[in-house]
């Protein structure tokens, strides 16, 4: 039996978790919405890691970290980057035909990749990615990009994307924009935090008392934690409900963006996969970003 596209639920389940739609509410607030573009921000963060390793899943080691996580970081970055449809317009359809839109325009500019090896996360010892699975297998089990966007409007802006296994001591899911410096304190973020359910919003201002000595504070918005993204999904697909579907065109998009990355390291089959003790991040990803004066916000 052939099915028609509609009759098909395309699931990705970090488009369910709450702080996912929430990113989508940057474009309505006028006061962000106007920030969003090279002249306010200085650079963006799209983190996903966790510290369980490949568990086994026999899939995992024919893609690897780059080509698992690919769709979920690309959905989020995308949703920072678009132009919002109209008010009266905010339909799945237009505001997914605005998220490929962004993403046709961005690219890779490098990438690193790594595996881990055996390490201590939550003071027990974990074995290595190789020791798992008998060694011989060149799947990176952590990636890190740097892209860029080629519009006018984010041009320049750098955007950095990481994901992996066996990273640090806790799981980080993590959308950061970080704005150009305003005041002698330096630079503000606004944090959208997954897993602690929150966001964070950057203040200055001028402390109690005489003179004009300034303080940076944060505010927060925490959020009632929601329902499992897979459990979500599988409710709405029953229901019929689209509206946290996602769309074959932005995986076509995602494919496009990443698989000049993918062939390159399929065809390199003799340069060393770098190691990365467990429960920490490698140092190629470090460099990554440290090029650029910056650090993670891990």
């Amino acid at each position: 039996m052939k099915l028609e596209s509609k009759q098909v639920y395309v699931a990705d389940h970090s488009l369910a978790k709450i702080m996912s739609r929430l990113l989508l509410t940057l474009h309505l607030n006028p006061f962000l919405r106007a920030t969003l573009k090279r002249d306010w921000v200085s650079s963006i963060q799209i983190i996903y890691t966790e510290t369980v390793g490949y568990e086994g899943r026999e899939y995992f080691l024919s893609v690897g970290s780059q080509q698992d996580m690919a769709q979920h970081v690309a959905q989020w970055l995308s949703q920072v980057l678009m132009d919002a449809p109209s008010s009266n317009n905010l339909t799945k359809e237009a505001i997914t035909e605005r998220q490929v839109e962004a993403l046709s325009k961005c690219e890779i500019v490098s990438a690193v990749r790594a595996q881990y090896g055996g390490g201590i996360i939550g003071g027990q010892p974990v074995p290595g990615f190789l020791e798992e699975t008998g060694g011989g297998y060149r799947t990176e089990t952590f990636f890190a990009a740097k892209v860029r966007s080629n519009t006018e409007k984010w041009f320049g802006v750098p955007m950095y994307l990481m994901s992996g296994k066996r990273v640090g001591q806790s799981k980080q899911t993590k959308v950061v924009i970080e704005y150009h410096p305003l005041s002698p304190l330096g630079s503000t973020k606004i944090i959208f935090d997954v897993v602690k359910n929150k966001v964070e919003f950057p203040f200055i201002l001028k402390t109690p008392g005489a003179g004009f000595e300034l303080e940076s504070l944060s505010g927060e918005i925490d959020l009632e934690p929601s329902v499992d993204g897979h459990t979500r999904l599988l409710l709405d697909a029953m229901r019929g409900d689209k509206s946290l579907a996602s769309s074959p065109d932005f995986g076509v998009e995602t494919w496009q963006l990443i698989t000049p990355i993918v062939e390159t390291w399929k065809q390199d089959t003799f340069s060393p996969i770098s190691q990365y003790e467990a429960g920490g991040v490698p140092e190629e990803a470090l460099a990554l970003i440290r090029n650029d004066g910056r650090e993670w916000s891990l």
